[in-house]
């Protein structure tokens, strides 16, 4: 007995100095961002220098300084939220400048195996580099800076182009690693747990195509007087969001105005009665770009995966995206001067993030059962040479280790939507409903110019503020 107790204590000796190192191995990464979460969409005041302050140094330091970034920015606390966006990049950087395998992701990719996923230091995926680009841009914006805005809507675009890239490297690795892994393990019931998930994203191109971003960039575009520019990325929106009125409205305008007679052709064939035509000169324009609720959460769950030479069957726990599903709200807007719009989606952020869930399968499938015949066979390992006391061990050992990569961006919209509109120039109050909740928000609009308002929507509350 006293052997076994030596055994686990030192098992528990090695878990605690690993999660050291990565603060989600043995608490779950959304119980940590929730309280924040909660506190946000009440409206209380959070003392933000205390936030995750301790976790700066962790394997996911780049996902608390995008998360107290977003949460400042919903706050309207620029600054800070621009500092927090730098931070992030600059670790991103790092990441991606490391021009092979170090001796810390050896490790943590042994510790992956020992422990579990979460051990291994964060890497946003695709749509979060992309909407991590958006929201800097949005910081620069608001602060009247449209050059650093316009920097940043160009890497989002370069990151966009670094996803497609590297997620196709992923998969080919990921399936070679899959095929090797069906060698010594059953896997189908692995796929059968995610038939559903995968059913709901059907429809996604991909995780890091983003209509939100596209349209966002051709505004800016627009405002720095690159109508080309803009032109482009407002067709890369209709693409991934061709039912959007707002859009067509604009693809059509600007086919219109730069000549583009073929493209306009063919867009006044395929969406008649869409082109808006300001009622007269000097007009403004409103663009009301509308966050709605937060992405949706990982949950967690047991998959039994059979092994073949160890003649036993290991529960692995493994993220998953589950129904229910985020009902989208609408913004409706209205004016004294007679615009009654209501808002149109433009993109689920919820859904690039189980697309991009669906994309890593391959690769958390290879590591589940690496992990699971690594533990199978210490398990029967300390059974053969233990007996009872042995297998003790080993349940112990399996169950506190045993957790869910639950780890991603939450702060994060569950969906985008828009309303752009023609306005005549001058003060105006704009009022917004969502459902029972009103609120206003005045603005000075411009002829000939371009006034955008944000708003957030959280699970409690709407924050508007003017980004230009």
């Amino acid at each position: 007995m006293k052997k076994y107790v030596l055994k686990l204590s030192y098992c528990l000796g090695i878990l605690l100095f690993c999660g050291c190192s990565s603060s989600s191995v043995f608490k779950s990464y959304p119980s940590q961002v929730n309280p924040y979460i909660k506190s946000v969409s009440s409206g209380q005041v959070i003392k933000y220098d205390k936030v995750f302050k301790n976790q700066f140094d962790s394997n996911d330091a780049v996902l608390y300084a995008m998360e107290k970034a977003r949460l400042e920015q919903i706050q309207n606390l620029t600054t800070n939220s621009l500092e927090y966006y730098k931070l992030a990049i600059a670790i991103i950087k790092e990441i991606d400048n490391k021009a092979v395998i170090s001796a810390s992701d050896t490790g943590a990719q042994a510790s992956a195996v020992a422990l579990n996923d979460n051990a291994i230091p964060y890497k946003p995926p695709g749509y979060e580099r992309v909407a991590l680009r958006q929201m800097q841009s949005m910081n620069y914006l608001a602060k009247g800076d449209l050059e650093g805005a316009s920097v940043e809507v160009r890497a989002a675009n370069n990151e966009d182009k670094r996803a497609k890239v590297a997620h196709e490297k992923e998969i080919a690795k990921a399936r070679s690693s899959v095929d090797e892994a069906k060698k010594d393990a059953d896997v189908s019931s692995f796929n059968n747990v995610y038939a559903e998930m995968n059913k709901a994203v059907g429809g996604v191109k991909s995780s890091f195509l983003n209509a939100y971003t596209y349209y966002y960039s051709g505004i800016i575009y627009e405002l720095a007087k690159s109508p080309n520019d803009a032109y482009i990325d407002y067709k890369r929106a209709l693409e991934i969001a061709p039912n959007n009125v707002y859009i067509i409205s604009d693809v059509i305008r600007l086919a219109k105005s730069l000549g583009m007679r073929e493209d306009y052709k063919k867009y006044k064939k395929v969406y008649s009665g869409f082109e808006i035509d300001p009622p007269n000169p000097n007009m403004g324009v409103l663009v009301v770009l509308f966050e709605d609720g937060f992405v949706k959460q990982k949950d967690s769950i047991d998959i039994p995966i059979p092994y073949f030479g160890a003649d036993t069957i290991v529960p692995i726990t493994c993220p998953i995206y589950q129904p229910p599903w985020h009902q989208a709200n609408t913004l409706m807007l209205k004016t004294a001067g007679g615009i009654s719009l209501e808002s149109k989606s433009i993109c689920s952020v919820t859904d690039l993030a189980v697309k991009s869930l669906q994309e890593a399968l391959p690769a958390i499938l290879a590591r589940v059962v690496i992990r699971g015949l690594a533990k199978a066979t210490a398990a029967k390992q300390m059974s053969d040479a233990g007996g009872g006391w042995g297998s003790l061990v080993a349940t112990i050992y399996n169950v506190i280790t045993e957790s869910a990569d639950r780890r991603s961006w939450l702060s994060l919209p569950d969906n985008a939507q828009l309303i752009r509109t023609y306005i005549a120039p001058g003060s105006h109050e704009l009022n917004f409903t969502i459902g029972y909740e009103s609120r206003s928000h005045n603005v000075v609009v411009e002829p000939n110019k371009i006034t955008i308002v944000r708003v957030i929507k959280t699970n409690g509350l709407m924050y508007i503020n003017t980004l230009y």
